[in-house]
């Protein structure tokens, strides 16, 4: 992330991380669709490296297993209900 704002020389304090995630979850509540949200998931992942293609936003192969690791979790949790 660091590298692709210095890159682009983007403000950084205009990223809210959890804004996707609060949009999507009120769209999948009106359409009453289970919602899977890989955010903490990731977040904590990234905290000790990269998750994604240099110079973009775009998983890398650790951020499409951790969002692979994510649905799998969600999707073994719902057939267990």
């Amino acid at each position: 992330f660091r590298t692709l704002v210095d890159y682009w020389r983007l403000d950084p304090r205009s990223f809210v991380w959890s804004r996707p995630s609060r949009r999507l979850r009120a769209s999948a509540r009106r359409e009453d669709v289970r919602f899977v949200d890989p955010a903490p998931k990731l977040r904590r992942a990234a905290a000790g490296s990269s998750i994604f293609l240099p110079f973009d936003l775009h998983y890398d192969e650790k951020g499409h297993a951790l969002m692979a690791e994510a649905v799998a979790d969600e999707v073994v949790g719902a057939c267990a209900d």
